[in-house]
Parts: structure tokens; sequence; C-alpha cells
């Protein structure tokens, strides 16, 4: 054998390698997990709103957990309604004008990036004709 292990390194060898092989099949399945991760992390988040509505007192009785999840999921949604309701006619507005300005902004960038980029041995200039020619080749 060329060379030996200590206990220490041949811990540390299985750990490495169970972190690796866990990490390649969260990658295997990550089209499948990631709907439930994405749940946890929402359950996660709205969890305070819920126990703070789970403390209020309706006379003498308590909002039952289930209608408290109830009223936090409306207003969560309500809010990312009202988030979308107010962002897109910005974004359409504005989207019009980053369009109109993308010609000169690209031509500042090749001003300014392109003799950094030949530097390096990168001949390609950043405007819309050529950016277009290498999008289309990929």
């Amino acid at each position: 054998m060329l060379f030996t292990l200590t206990s220490e390194q041949k811990q540390s060898v299985i750990w490495i390698s169970l972190w690796g092989a866990l990490l390649f099949l969260l990658f295997l399945l990550s089209s499948v997990l990631t709907p439930f991760i994405a749940a946890a992390m929402l359950a996660y988040a709205l969890n305070p709103g819920v126990d703070k509505f789970t403390e209020f007192r309706i006379g003498k009785f308590y909002l039952p957990r289930s209608l408290a999840v109830v009223l936090v999921i409306l207003i969560f949604l309500s809010a990312v309604l009202a988030l979308i309701l107010i962002v897109v006619p910005v974004l359409q507005k504005e989207g019009v004008q980053l369009r109109d300005q993308i010609p000169t902004f690209l031509l500042k960038l090749n001003t300014w990036a392109g003799p950094k980029l030949r530097e390096y041995g990168v001949h390609q200039a950043l405007d819309i004709d050529s950016i277009k020619i290498l999008l289309n080749k990929q």
C-alpha cells in the first residue's frame, strides 16, 4: 500500500464521501425535491404568523390553528397579488425604455470591456448583431 491512513483520516474520508454522495443524490433528485423544499421554506416563514393568530382570543375561545393557517395563507397570497399588480405595470412601462437603451448600454460596455477582453485573447465585439450570432450558435 502506498500510504496508510490514521483513524481520524479514515473518518474524514468516510464523512467527505457521505456528504459527496448526499450532494450528488440531491443534485439528481433536485427536480423532484424542489416543490417540497419550497413548501418547507414557506411553512417555516409563515409559521410565526400562524402562532400569533392562535394566541388571539375571541371571547373565551382561542382561534383554531387550522383557521389561523387559512388566514395567514390568504394574507400571504393577497400580499403576493398586490405586489404583482404593482410591479407588472411598472415593468411593462420600463421594459420599453430598457429595450430602447440596450444598444447604448452595449456600446458603452464594448468601449469599456472590449480592450480588457482583447488583452485576455477574447476577440468578441459586444454589439447587438455579434451577441445574436453568439447566442444562435449555442
